[in-house]
């Protein structure tokens, strides 16, 4: 069983038995409709078609019963971005987290249930298509930086922050995610507050 598409604006980049979910980030033609290759899914449910015109990419469903027999087409479903999932490291690793808000001091947490409590208030979210910044935000003034330290090294950061009364959790280079006020300020909490003393 073979598939091809004839319009040149169409480019097949592959098959799977998985959906696919994200745009890639490169285009790694595999086929071309010039060269009028085939390519086999008997195997397979998905593939993955690019629309040079329009720059979108289609995740394409196929199904059929077992056998050599001609798939029915079922959906093509855009694929609008790549999807982001936040990394966390595992508790057992985590061996301190330290907390820095601005220019304040940073402290350093160690306690095994305070890790746990951390880690828990930043698992719950979403994948997301929107990507992190390089480096740290800058578009917002208040930032808290949260750092996973093993062994005297860094395995995971993360940036904490309020834009216009939302919350965010930011990775750079891997998504920026939607964080309840709650579960931000079970984070905040552990930080101490520094009071301005006026002179006068």
């Amino acid at each position: 069983m073979l598939v091809t598409t004839y319009m040149p604006e169409y480019t097949l980049l592959g098959v799977s038995s998985d959906e696919y979910t994200a745009r890639p980030i490169q285009i790694n033609e595999t086929l071309t409709a010039e060269n009028e290759q085939d390519f086999p899914i008997c195997d397979y449910k998905y593939i993955l078609l690019y629309d040079e015109k329009t720059d979108k990419f289609y995740c394409v469903r196929f199904e059929a019963n077992d056998g050599p027999v001609i798939p029915d087409f079922i959906e093509a479903r855009e694929l609008s971005g790549a999807v982001y999932q936040l990394e966390l490291p595992i508790v057992g690793k985590v061996e301190n987290i330290m907390l820095k808000k601005d220019s304040d001091p940073a402290i350093t947490i160690s306690s095994r249930d305070d890790v746990e409590n951390i880690l828990h208030a930043l698992k719950n979210t979403k994948p997301t298509t929107v990507s992190g910044e390089i480096g740290t935000p800058v578009r917002v003034e208040t930032i808290i930086n949260v750092d996973f330290n093993s062994k005297g090294d860094v395995i995971a950061r993360l940036f904490l922050y309020e834009d216009k009364g939302k919350y965010f959790i930011e990775q750079t280079g891997n998504g920026v995610y939607p964080i309840s006020k709650e579960d931000y300020g079970s984070i905040e909490k552990y930080l101490p507050m520094v009071i301005d003393e006026q002179t006068g």
